[in-house]
């Protein structure tokens, strides 16, 4: 299922007029295994159409431009969670500490997250290496519900 959410338009150049529209692409697919894949890109078009002045992953810039939006809210909060659920580098716990890593104040650079890994004991978890494929997070059945309910 897949759906494009017109948001309007916005004054993307500040040229005083509201000329640029803005659209949000949801889609929710199913994997290899059948299990539900979650996506988000966004578009900021100039005022004919003819060009794209922002696109892909610019919903943080997109919600800035909405921030009274419950719809771009629920898509933010949704696409922070579980854009592209089936291509994550790590486990969870994997993951979780590059997090807390990255939150110290470092860049993230696969080379240097492996050694920090390495570093924790983290690299190679239940036989997994950071890295080495794509995990599969799943969305929880609410979540997946409000994402059902925006592709209507």
């Amino acid at each position: 299922m897949k759906k494009i959410i017109n948001l309007g338009k916005v004054d993307y150049n500040n040229t005083g007029k509201k000329i640029n529209a803005v659209y949000i692409e949801i889609e929710l697919k199913e994997d290899k295994n059948g299990l539900p894949v979650f996506t988000a890109c966004g578009n900021i078009w100039n005022n004919r159409k003819t060009d794209i002045y922002s696109e892909g992953q610019n919903l943080d810039e997109i919600k800035e431009l909405f921030p009274k939006s419950e719809i771009v809210k629920t898509i933010h909060e949704l696409w922070t969670k579980y854009h592209l659920n089936d291509t994550h580098a790590g486990k969870p716990i994997q993951e979780n500490a590059i997090k807390e890593w990255q939150a110290k104040g470092n860049k993230y650079d696969y080379t240097n997250a492996c050694e920090y890994l390495k570093s924790i004991n983290l690299f190679e978890v239940d036989g997994y290496k950071y890295g080495r494929g794509w995990i599969y997070f799943p969305i929880p059945e609410s979540d997946l519900q409000k994402i059902k309910s925006l592709l209507q």
